[in-house]
């Protein structure tokens, strides 16, 4: 398995255990009202901030690596791809989160 394979399984493993722990946060903060949901919302951007940063992270790291133009073909292919996936998966997790926060009650109200 070259670099860019394990990089890629290495993102994804760790964008799926974020993103559970994510998920597990806000329900929990949408099913327990309270003193305990100021630490679950906490809890939660955490774990948002986290995912964000990961794919971040990747992106910027591959847009590096692409700029020296010192990748062979097939593996500027990889990193292009890498790069779309992760910023499609941010998208993604902002939908998702977007819709988790309407499901939750309007402290304002």
């Amino acid at each position: 398995m070259d670099y860019v394979q394990l990089e890629s399984q290495n993102q994804r493993t760790r964008s799926s255990q974020a993103e559970v722990q994510a998920q597990d946060a806000m329900h929990s903060l949408s099913q327990r009202p309270g003193p305990r949901s100021a630490a679950h919302a906490f809890q939660a951007r955490a774990a948002l901030d986290h995912q964000l940063r990961t794919a971040l992270t990747s992106i910027l790291g591959w847009t590096q690596v692409l700029r020296t133009r010192q990748l062979d073909e097939a593996t500027a292919a990889q990193a292009l791809e890498i790069v779309e996936r992760n910023a499609k998966w941010q998208r993604q997790l902002l939908e998702d989160q977007m819709a988790m926060l309407k499901q939750l009650p309007d402290p304002t109200r």
